[in-house]
């Protein structure tokens, strides 16, 4: 497929070349998926094939054009999950069958928002009245979880700290402790987290909590760039409670606390280990982070901005997708691969994709082609049209500065690259009519400067000696180019 066929297809979201491969030697199977548009329903049905899987049960209206796709030795839950979210679906993988149901319905989400609304009432009434009652340690938690539901962190933490004022011991309080240390870990409140995670640490523990608490302690101290005590923290984590879903995230981000200290090369053997390990869907993702992360450090910086695609795809808030896809877009730059770079600009920044196209086209020398990308903003096409002429490209510097506009500072860069077209196309008799009334008019005199010049090139041109020596003395003829 030829370069510029390649970039049409990704602009128009027509399905392109998808490629779904096993990972060889697999056991139990990952699948490698890399497309720029594809069907939804193709893609799932390609993984089943590549990984052995019953398809039969996705449903026959299941479809939709989904890309750019790009998950690197994904085990088939993660596929599913993440290609069926992406058109409306809830995808998993259950007994060997690929399996999708349908998300509700705006309708139903605007019933969903209403439903929380209502419930958060009621608790609020509830704790407001019955703050004895030995419901209320779960009526707080039950409240703080529907405002993390709603992204609202901040009222999530007031309700778990006004729980903390009332409810003194008990399971509940444990349990509400670890998760306000989380919610400050996401807020990025570090300090408040440590001192709420460690009270934990130091009062309870030899419960199953503490073991969440090490991990996020963990996790804010590599936040505050203290790997070697984050380190720490993993260890007394996987130490102390080998057997937790706690322990194996701990041991994930023990690979960022590795790479930090320096021992990269044991950060390298730990990810190929974790690797090899079965791990859900929110393991691998961190797994794929850390090991992004790492490859970044060390200068891979193609396998950087594919993880880190990845990792945009798999994001369900905006704020941490648009930070992926900017890490993204550094690390395409810096790994020299144009196409690439390409791809990861243009999701990056989609509404500037003219420019980008055009700009793409021109560093591959399809001056013609990047004229029809004609970028919005003027500037950029003035300098663009200047790129053009600098290579002697003068047809496609003329169409290019056509659009440019026609009063301001740019308007007489647009007169400048407008006369030397003239002067390269061998139509010198069009620059004085150009430039003279603008000399005369402007007062910035690196343009007069330059249009000078070219205005005396012109002259010699045209064999007007006398009228190009009076331009080179710095001299406009009185009677303009007639």
């Amino acid at each position: 497929m030829s370069v510029l066929l390649g970039m049409a297809m990704v602009l128009l979201q027509v399905p392109d070349d998808l490629i779904v491969e096993r990972v060889a030697g697999s056991d139990p199977p990952r699948v490698t998926v890399r497309c720029a548009a594809a069907s939804a329903r193709k893609v799932l049905l390609r993984t089943a094939e590549a990984a052995g899987l019953d398809p039969i049960p996705i449903p026959t209206n299941l479809d939709g054009l989904i890309g750019p796709v790009y998950l690197r030795e994904a085990s088939p839950d993660e596929i599913v999950e993440l290609v069926a979210g992406a058109i409306g679906y809830v995808g998993r993988v259950e007994r060997g069958r690929i399996l999708c149901d349908l998300l509700p319905s705006s309708k139903e989400e605007g019933s969903r928002r209403a439903l929380r609304d209502e419930a958060i009432t009621q608790y609020e009434r509830f704790l407001t009245t019955s703050m004895d009652d030995s419901r209320a340690p779960r009526a707080w938690l039950e409240l703080a979880a529907l405002h993390h539901e709603a992204r609202d962190l901040g009222r999530a933490i007031d309700v778990l700290r006004a729980m903390r004022e009332t409810v003194v011991e008990g399971d509940a309080r444990v349990r509400s402790s670890v998760h306000l240390g989380y919610l400050y870990f996401l807020a990025g409140q570090y300090e408040s987290a440590m001192e709420v995670l460690l009270e934990i640490t130091e009062k309870n523990s030899r419960r199953p909590e503490a073991g969440d608490a090490y991990y996020l302690l963990g996790r804010c101290r590599l936040a505050l760039d203290a790997p070697e005590l984050a380190h720490r923290y993993f260890a007394i984590c996987r130490q102390s409670f080998p057997t937790t879903e706690a322990a194996v995230f701990a041991r994930i981000w023990s690979v960022e606390s590795l790479r930090r200290t320096g021992n990269t090369d044991e950060a390298w053997r730990e990810i190929a280990t974790l690797e090899r390990m079965p791990l859900s869907t929110a393991q691998a993702l961190d797994l794929l982070e850390v090991r992004t992360a790492a490859a970044d450090a060390a200068a891979e910086f193609r396998e950087a901005a594919e993880g880190w695609l990845a990792l945009a795809a798999a994001a369900t808030e905006a704020g941490i997708r648009k930070d992926r896809i900017q890490r993204a877009a550094r690390a395409a730059e810096r790994s020299g691969d144009a196409l690439l770079t390409l791809f990861t600009l243009l999701t990056a920044r989609p509404e500037e994709k003219g420019e980008i196209i055009g700009r793409f086209l021109m560093s591959c020398g399809a001056s013609e082609a990047a004229v029809k990308f004609k970028p919005t903003d003027p500037s950029v096409r003035v300098s663009a049209a200047l790129e053009l002429l600098a290579r002697n490209e003068i047809a496609a510097a003329q169409k290019m500065i056509e659009s440019a506009p026609e009063d301001g500072e740019l308007s007489l860069v647009r007169k400048l690259i407008e006369a030397d077209v003239a002067l390269r196309g061998g139509r010198p008799a069009l620059v004085p009519e150009l430039l003279t009334e603008a000399i005369l008019r402007s007062g910035n005199e690196r343009f007069v400067g330059e249009a000078m010049q070219r205005l005396g090139e012109a002259y010699l041109m045209l064999g007007n000696l006398e009228r190009a020596e009076m331009v080179f003395k710095g001299i406009v003829p009185p009677e303009g180019w007639k």
